[in-house]
């Protein structure tokens, strides 16, 4: 793997050109040093350079360094700007999600596709992130489950296991209900079935062809509930 350095070096002719870069994990997280990024944070309120600090100070915990041959950073530079980062591991178990961050304004899809030409790996998003849902599944991203279940934490580190059932009974019930689904107009998606049985086909479906869905659910139930996908390396 060429260092970044030398990346800088060869490619200084071609500053405005849009190009997505795989990094060491000591040139990523030196990125900011060298590169300004783009104003931009994501819903959590992190930039750029934050997230890549946070893989900085994780490193004892995480041991990024020592696991870089599992973990992948991609960066996005454009005109001596950083327009986004993603890393991530590449492990393309369905049964297990693969840690990672992607935080990026405008070249998000760039970064997933790229991140998939080295590998397969597991994502999960919101049922309320609409968008990314949309954009996943536009990638040839396949859905492998819709549940509550969020990757288990051991001592700081996430393992990756996730459980494919739901598990809080309200939510369960809710869903029952119909009191959590989708709609654009007058149509509707409900998640799962009479028998509490997640409708995955029916979901890909009506997220492909739906263009003004919203979501209708208890304050902050979207958040709460995930579907995980799985991206074949192209």
């Amino acid at each position: 793997m060429k260092k970044f350095t030398d990346y800088i070096t060869e490619n200084n002719e071609d500053e405005e050109q849009l190009r997505i870069v795989e990094l060491s994990y000591f040139d990523f997280i030196n990125l900011c040093d060298i590169y300004e990024p783009v104003k931009f944070k994501d819903k959590y309120a992190n930039d750029i350079c934050k997230i890549i600090d946070l893989v900085k100070q994780s490193e004892k915990q995480i041991g990024f360094s020592i696991k870089s041959n599992k973990y992948h950073f991609l960066a996005a530079i454009k005109d001596k700007k950083i327009e986004g980062i993603f890393y991530k591991q590449l492990g393309g178990n369905p049964d297990v999600y693969d840690d990672g961050y992607i935080i990026a304004k405008n070249v998000g899809d760039l970064l997933f596709k790229e991140m998939a030409k080295l590998g397969p790996y597991t994502t999960f998003s919101n049922i309320s992130n609409i968008p990314s849902l949309k954009s996943q599944l536009s990638m040839g991203a396949k859905i492998l489950c819709i549940t509550d279940s969020v990757p288990e934490i051991t001592a700081g580190h996430p393992n990756g296991n996730y459980s494919k059932e739901f598990i809080d009974e309200n939510i369960k019930q809710l869903l029952l209900n119909e009191k959590i689904y989708y709609k654009d107009g007058d149509d509707k998606f409900f998640f799962v079935d009479e028998n509490g049985v997640p409708n995955i086909k029916g979901l890909e479906e009506f997220l492909i062809t739906h263009n003004r869905i919203e979501l209708t659910a208890p304050k902050d139930m979207g958040s709460k509930i995930k579907v995980y996908f799985l991206f074949n390396k192209k």
